[in-house]
């Protein structure tokens, strides 16, 4: 009993699996795939993503930069020094034992004509890359639409001999049919057609 069960159980998963197994292609979907999928529109994507990132860096420069650094250091040992004032020698211990120090710096540069030419030089870059990615859509558009035409007209073309040959043989069958009851006789050639009489 069990066996049965898992033998409906593998025939009805197999036959569901199957079910779905192919699904009509459309001119929108064949494009949409394509433009997700074909490693040059990815490649064209990553670069406008990229000169976004270019552009980010260079406007980076032109911001104030702000720079900071804190210490802390406990001197557990200090130096003595002997010091010897009217006969009398002293120990004095030299610094303390807790030192902090923190520096803060804030730059902006004014006018840097290098970081308004990196600016321009960033902003024609992506222009570049926007214009190639709408190059490289485009020519996947077109490669994929004559590809689904192209499948179109082969699918036509095959039904036209699929046809011609359907005719072919029943007009062959006609004949052969015309030669058995001697309205017809058969060609000189040695073929196997008949010519009407």
């Amino acid at each position: 009993m069990m066996k049965k069960t898992i033998s409906a159980m593998a025939v009805m998963l197999i036959t569901g699996v199957f079910a779905y197994g192919q699904s009509e292609l459309t001119l929108e979907s064949a494009v949409s795939h394509a433009l997700e999928h074909k490693v040059e529109a990815v490649k064209a994507q990553l670069d406008i993503k990229n000169s976004e990132y270019q552009i980010e860096e260079v406007r980076a420069n032109a911001l104030p930069q702000i720079n900071g650094s804190a210490g802390l250091t406990y001197n557990a040992i200090l130096q003595k020094m002997a010091l010897n004032m009217g006969g009398q020698t002293t120990v004095i211990e030299m610094g303390v034992p807790w030192q902090t120090t923190a520096t803060l710096q804030l730059d902006q540069q004014i006018f840097n004509m290098a970081v308004f030419e990196g600016l321009k030089a960033a902003k024609n870059t992506r222009e570049f890359y926007l214009i190639n990615a709408e190059l490289t859509e485009e020519q996947i558009i077109e490669k994929v639409a004559n590809s689904y035409y192209e499948m179109f007209k082969t699918k036509s073309q095959i039904k036209t001999i699929e046809s011609t040959i359907g005719n072919t043989t029943r007009i062959r069958d006609v004949l052969s049919s015309l030669y058995e009851n001697g309205l017809a006789k058969k060609n000189r050639s040695g073929q196997d057609e008949c010519c009407a009489q």
